[in-house]
């Protein structure tokens, strides 16, 4: 059982600036990290675009070269060289708040039978700008270098769909995302989520809210032993993985995300004479790893307080009695 929600202090303003600190010079750790929000990033440098299956995934130049390899000894031979898994693609982060808008970070991203299939839905939310003074100015930075990696890879004519969330006058916000549900061979004994709380299995997967039909889609997905659920990888400020049902509490924290870029070309319907269903670049952020640094903002209302009623055991609009009669 998932334990109860327990708020958890924001980071400090000396915790924020280390972490900033920290994320600029991610790019020469083992993990060779890109804050995209660093203005002096060559965010394409050393690194180029792999196919793999249907996706193009950005790796790092070495990488893509030893998986070409590989690629070609399979080609040659594909009995004494099995094909290559996907390289591991370069990681990049930033920080900023989970937006309330188009919030769907949950444990089955709200389906409730009205689209699509249960085992395809990706949850995701919308990042926007961290209102902290340690990552001022560091929004309009990432932009910068997220159209730098969007126009290496985008055709003329074709739409952009799939990062990017732009209202009238208001920043861009970046969609991030991840997968729930992955299909497995059923007699894979590996393929489970070994080590991990009964919670985070699907065995105990909450389902949207309210929807009978998730909770029935889910059921036939359990008895079918054909999926495993990924869960989202955030993490609390006390560095503890956070449960499913707690997902919908993310809602307008501060988080730092590590991620991944990705890539589809969607032919769409080319003789369609709506531009939103021709054909498309989706690029996906693809979530690594979250971390919550701060809870979410106090929430205030315009709507007026309404007064706590007083009550009273006599009527308090029946006519009052007449005065008394001063003696003169």
């Amino acid at each position: 059982m998932a334990p109860p929600p327990t708020p958890s202090p924001a980071a400090s303003g000396e915790e924020l600036r280390a972490l900033h600190t920290q994320l600029m010079s991610d790019i020469d750790g083992p993990h060779r990290a890109r804050y995209m929000g660093n203005k002096d990033l060559k965010v394409l440098d050393e690194l180029t675009w792999v196919r793999h299956g249907s996706c193009d995934f950005l790796v790092h130049a070495d990488d893509a070269a030893e998986y070409e390899a590989k690629r070609a000894l399979h080609a040659n031979d594909p009995t004494e060289n099995p094909a290559p898994d996907a390289p591991n693609s370069a990681m990049f982060s930033m920080v900023g708040r989970l937006a309330n808008k188009n919030f769907y970070l949950s444990s089955c991203a709200g389906w409730n039978g009205s689209y699509g299939e249960l085992e395809g839905v990706v949850a995701s939310a919308l990042l926007e700008p961290a209102d902290v003074t340690a990552f001022s100015g560091d929004w309009d930075c990432m932009v910068k270098n997220f159209e730098r990696i969007v126009a290496s890879k985008h055709t003329q004519g074709r739409i952009i769909k799939g990062a990017w969330d732009e209202a009238s006058g208001e920043p861009k916000r970046l969609r991030v995302r991840t997968k729930i549900f992955q299909e497995i061979d059923p007699n894979d004994e590996d393929a489970a989520n070994v080590g991990l709380p009964s919670e985070f299995t699907i065995a105990k997967w909450p389902p949207t809210p309210g929807s009978a039909k998730c909770a029935e889609k889910l059921d036939e997905l359990r008895k079918g032993k054909k999926h495993i659920v990924n869960p989202v990888p955030v993490f609390g400020r006390n560095g503890a993985l956070i449960f499913p049902s707690e997902y919908r509490e993310l809602r307008d924290t501060l988080v730092v995300v590590y991620f991944t870029f990705i890539h589809w070309f969607i032919a769409g319907d080319k003789d369609s004479s709506d531009p939103k269903k021709g054909p498309s670049d989706t690029f996906g952020a693809e979530i690594l790893n979250m971390k919550v640094l701060a809870p979410p903002r106090p929430r205030t209302s315009s709507t007026p307080k309404t007064p706590v009623k007083r009550w009273s055991l006599r009527d308090p609009m029946a006519s009052p009695s007449p005065p008394k009669r001063r003696r003169t």
